[in-house]
């Protein structure tokens, strides 16, 4: 919804008239309308760093069609707000530990004011969320992208690519460690760019240089050192990247 407007004050007055001590913080607000990819990869490398309970909105492309379903999700001791349309999934890779579906009999173009913040406000006042609505079984539109992987291979694309232009992917350091098991290694995008070194931070290498860095996020980044690695490689979201592997 961006900050220009009077629509975000609104939706924290509404919180804070029944919830004075609630503590409300800003994750984004910059969201390109209606980019589920570029929503759950902001709120996935972020909501861990909250302490449990945390209840987080989000309301990004909540109306996707004509008889959307709204939800709360119980995941990892945390509590998630929105729409069954494909987000979500991205950032739990898996089905929560328990969801309810809520706003069953309200008809919105704004369901953030009339079923999502309604829903965060009962959630800080105590009540459970078997009490919000009727239980169901998960996600029924499941948006996930991981990684294809081989013996030898890591092929991931592009989630996100950040305000300093940095390349964000989908390939973890986990399922990095775990493929490789040791051996040398191959990054490559564009066709006709390659490398062959990870780094712990983006100035081991030259200004102007390409260096490959796994993140706070803990997933593979592709940078240029002082540089813009999005414009001058001509990386975009969910283009392919191929790691491959040799003994």
């Amino acid at each position: 919804m961006g900050v220009r407007d009077f629509y975000i004050p609104a939706m924290k007055g509404i919180i804070y008239t029944h919830l004075p001590d609630a503590n409300i913080v800003d994750i984004s607000h910059q969201i390109q309308s209606f980019n589920v990819i570029e929503g759950s990869t902001i709120l996935k490398n972020a909501y861990s760093y909250f302490p449990k309970g945390t209840i987080h909105i989000v309301d990004v492309n909540s109306n996707y069609n004509s008889q959307p379903v709204y939800c709360v999700a119980q995941f990892k001791g945390y509590y998630f707000i929105g729409a069954d349309n494909g987000l979500l999934p991205i950032v739990m890779e898996t089905q929560p530990e328990r969801m309810v579906e809520i706003g069953t009999t309200i008809v919105s173009h704004f369901p953030l004011k009339d079923v999502f913040i309604p829903a965060a406000i009962e959630l800080g006042k105590g009540r459970k969320i078997s009490e919000l609505g009727p239980e169901i079984g998960g996600f029924t539109k499941l948006g996930l992208i991981a990684p294809a992987i081989t013996q030898d291979s890591i092929r991931g694309n592009v989630m996100y690519i950040d305000s300093f232009k940095n390349v964000i992917t989908n390939i973890h350091v986990d399922t990095f460690d775990q493929i490789r098991a040791g051996r040398r290694y191959q990054i490559s995008f564009r066709k006709t760019e390659s490398t062959s070194l990870i780094c712990d931070a983006y100035g081991d290498v030259p200004e102007g240089e390409i260096v490959c860095i796994f993140g706070m996020s803990g997933y593979l980044e592709i940078a240029i050192n002082k540089g813009t690695a999005a414009s001058l490689l001509g990386l975009k979201v969910s283009e392919s990247i191929l790691i491959e592997f040799y003994d």
